[in-house]
């Protein structure tokens, strides 16, 4: 007598599963991977960095320090971009949800051609919040490597998030919640 039994196929859910799964591991990848090639250059998370220091004119004809010593109650998300980057301009928006209470937000203008240029940026995007006029100096002081670029600085001017490209407004929300909780 033989066994015709033949093993039961795999159910069509667990193969579409098993897919979906590899699929989103391999997007995963690919977008860390990413990430951390376009961030190799920036300065490193856990380094610090001198900025209580640093004064720059800001659009209302004032000089501002980069961070001012009561601010240093919370972290301090610093936002470097172009004014002629376009996806400064579709990210910038993004900042003006994220809560004032637990974070500090520092907008700075690099690689600009004129003040107006940047105040026209700000008008046609609505940035809220204070923008400063960086230089070449500050850029290459903080390895801005392209924008828009990120920084998440703690109270003890430690890097603790860095970041270059697009970010999202949930991804943005995220990143200052880890901070929080650090």
């Amino acid at each position: 007598m033989t066994n015709n039994t033949q093993p039961a196929s795999t159910p069509w859910y667990k193969c579409a599963l098993t897919s979906w799964v590899r699929d989103i591991a391999v997007v995963l990848v690919i977008f860390f991977g990413i990430s951390a090639w376009q961030t190799k250059d920036m300065l490193k998370a856990d380094g610090t960095v001198q900025v209580d220091t640093i004064v720059l004119p800001g659009l209302d004809d004032e000089q501002h320090k980069l961070f001012e010593p009561a601010e240093f109650d919370k972290p301090t998300l610093l936002y470097f971009f172009a004014p002629w980057c376009v996806v400064c301009k579709t990210s910038i928006g993004n900042l003006n949800e994220l809560d004032k209470d637990k974070i500090n937000i520092v907008r700075v203008a690099v690689d600009y051609s004129s003040s107006q240029a940047v105040i026209d940026f700000v008008e046609e995007t609505r940035a809220e919040g204070p923008v400063l006029l960086g230089s070449n100096n500050l850029k290459h002081h903080f390895k801005v490597p392209g924008y828009p670029s990120y920084y998440l600085i703690d109270e003890e001017q430690k890097i603790i998030g860095r970041s270059m490209g697009y970010s999202t407004e949930w991804g943005l929300k995220l990143k200052s919640y880890l901070a929080n909780k650090s």
